[in-house]
């Protein structure tokens, strides 16, 4: 039996797997957990392996890869017209067979562990820039300066005032509802959560200074203020009291798409840890 291509169905916890002969004719029609697939492909001469692009194809296609098969990821939108008939998960990995023999089609490169850990912190950066963004459009409505005040004196940090200003005049922060944008480990994709306006920004700052200056909570303590800067659309962070001389430790981001860079966001980061 020649096999020349191979096309696998990813599951949660099945694995459909179908092989091509020569004539294009169906040789192989198997189902697997992920270890039954590996233990499988392991025993077959190198062939050509079609997976369909998503994010637990990349693990899947280096274990295949190390085995010596030539693994190629697809988009689903180009394997799509290669499905036959009604759609199931043998009818998918024979469509994924097919579609991985044509020539002019286009791959995905598989992503290594690193470039995998880069993509996950720019989805992190993302959520950041959502929730801060969804803030401080919260509190356009005329307000200009919101200002958070936090002290890590004693066992423990926390956030000791908020107060909201409209040019030089304090105002009360309206009472209201934010919907921001979070993401979790146990959870793929964006999750849409629900949560008072002061205990969104309370958030955005904790989680600012956990990235920039983690342990400040901790006895040796920390002090500052956040400004959130509603017309420039930017939050600067005064950390410390930093020396004039020295310049002040600053945070800033754009409010709109984009934001700062993760380059220069880390940049950021190590020179603040050089003026603490």
């Amino acid at each position: 039996m020649h096999i020349a291509s191979i096309g696998v169905d990813l599951g949660k916890t099945t694995f459909h797997l179908v092989a091509l002969g020569e004539q294009g004719k169906v040789v192989v029609r198997k189902k697997f957990s992920r270890k039954q697939l590996l233990a499988y492909t392991a025993n077959l001469k190198n062939s050509l392996v079609g997976i369909e692009a998503c994010s637990g194809a990349h693990f899947i296609g280096a274990a295949l890869r190390s085995q010596g098969h030539d693994v190629r990821l697809i988009p689903a939108q180009f394997v799509k017209p290669y499905v036959k008939s009604n759609k199931n998960d043998f009818l998918d990995a024979e469509a994924i067979a097919e579609a991985v023999t044509r020539q002019n089609m286009r791959f995905v490169p598989i992503k290594t562990g690193d470039q995998l850990d880069l993509q996950a912190l720019h989805r992190v950066r993302d959520r950041l820039v959502h929730r801060h963004t969804a803030i401080i459009n919260q509190i356009r409505g005329g307000i200009t300066h919101v200002f958070v005040e936090f002290d890590g004196a004693g066992d423990s940090g926390q956030i000791e005032g908020l107060c909201a200003r409209i040019n030089d005049s304090p105002i009360d922060l309206p009472v209201a509802t934010v919907s921001l944008h979070t993401t979790s480990l146990n959870q793929a994709g964006l999750s849409l959560e629900e949560t008072s306006l002061t205990a969104a920004i309370e958030d955005v700052c904790y989680g600012f200074l956990e990235q920039t200056h983690a342990g400040w909570e901790n006895n040796d303590g920390a002090y500052g203020e956040f400004t959130f800067d509603v017309v420039e659309r930017k939050i600067t962070l005064d950390f410390n009291g930093v020396s004039r001389t020295r310049g002040p430790t600053l945070i800033r981001f754009d409010g709109g798409d984009h934001g700062t860079s993760v380059s220069s966001f880390a940049l950021q980061r190590e020179q603040m840890g050089r003026l603490r």
